[in-house]
This record gives C-alpha cells, sequence and structure tokens, in this order.
C-alpha cells in the first residue's frame, strides 16, 4: 500500500511538472498587450484583416430576387378622375376670384363719376347731314378706370377664399397688378 502511494504521488507530481512545462513553454511572451480602445477615439494601431471583407455575391440569384420583389410592389397611386376635375375647378377658380379681388365695385353710370376717371382729350369730329345745313359735331369718349383694391386687400381676400394656396397667393397678386398696370399702358393682357 505505501508503495501505491508512492507511485500515485510520482505520477501527481510528473503530472504537475509536465502541466507546469506546457503553461510556461506554451504563453507566448513576445506579443504585445493588445492596445486600449476606447469609443470616440482614433485606433492607436493599423489593424490588418486577415482576409476578405467584400462581399460574396451571386448576382444571378440577386437580379432574380430584386425582379421579384419590384413585381410585388403595389401600385401607390392611381388616377382619380374626380380629383383631377376637382383641381382643374380649384384653379379656374382661383383665377376668376384673382381677376374679381383687383378691382372694386364698378362704378354705376347714373352716378357721378369718381375722381379717378379719365376723359381724354378727342381729335375726332363727326359729320351729320340734315336736308337744309352740313353740321360738324366734335364726338367725346368717356373712359372710366374702374378702381383697384389695395394689394394688400386683394392677398387677404384671395387667403380667405384659396386658404391652399397661402405661399403663392402674393406673388399671384403681384403679377396680376404689374398686368393689368400694363395694359393701362396700352400692352396685351396676360391673364
Amino acid at each position: 500500500m505505501a508503495r501505491n502511494a508512492i507511485i500515485n504521488t510520482l505520477i501527481l507530481a510528473f503530472t504537475m511538472v509536465v502541466v507546469a512545462a506546457i503553461l510556461v513553454v506554451g504563453t507566448d511572451t513576445s506579443s504585445t498587450v493588445p492596445p486600449l480602445l476606447a469609443v470616440g477615439q482614433p485606433a492607436p494601431e493599423d489593424f490588418v484583416a486577415n482576409q476578405s471583407t467584400e462581399p460574396i455575391e451571386d448576382e444571378e440569384a440577386t437580379e432574380q430576387r430584386r425582379a421579384a420583389a419590384r413585381a410585388n410592389v403595389e401600385t401607390e397611386y392611381s388616377n382619380d378622375n374626380e380629383a383631377t376635375i376637382t383641381v382643374i375647378r380649384n384653379v379656374n377658380s382661383f383665377f376668376t376670384d384673382l381677376r374679381a379681388g383687383a378691382v372694386g365695385d364698378v362704378p354705376d353710370p347714373t352716378t357721378t363719376l369718381p375722381p379717378d376717371t379719365t376723359i381724354p382729350p378727342d381729335d375726332s369730329t363727326s359729320t351729320s347731314t340734315s336736308e337744309d345745313t352740313d353740321t360738324t359735331v366734335a364726338a367725346t369718349t368717356t373712359t372710366t378706370a374702374v378702381p383697384r383694391r389695395p394689394i394688400e386687400e386683394q392677398i387677404v381676400r384671395l387667403e380667405l377664399q384659396h386658404a391652399t394656396l397661402l405661399l403663392s397667393i402674393p406673388s399671384f397678386v403681384a403679377l396680376y397688378n404689374n398686368d393689368l398696370d400694363r395694359v393701362q399702358t396700352g400692352a396685351e393682357p396676360v391673364f
């Protein structure tokens, strides 16, 4: 028995020496300690991957899957004729309101003319003939300028009627008033 205990002790000691030798010899003492990395800071050294990071792609299978995915996408729009007609009506209504809102009320011809009524000088004459004499009478022409509303009032009126166009209303009012100014100078209207 004593002999078995000595053999067991020797085997245990030999095993411990072999394991210790393996641990000492197997330790790589030439490598450095891995660098400390911190989030948000640049790496302290360059790291090189030991294999390619390029994806390996099956182009044919990928294209088939893309085509199948495109075919499964539902249409995101449809033609709605009623919506189209509504939009056209709204646009026409806007331009009608733009024209109507630019000028004030048309004066009644039986009332006194407003101060901005102009009567241009006229050189034309008309001749009327009666049985006994010829009479020449100068023809007169009266032109009435319809008063224009202030631009701010035009904008407010249109904003109340067409709230969806708030950003573009001032530009359209300015364009239309510029067109009216051009027409007063004898140019052809654009609107």
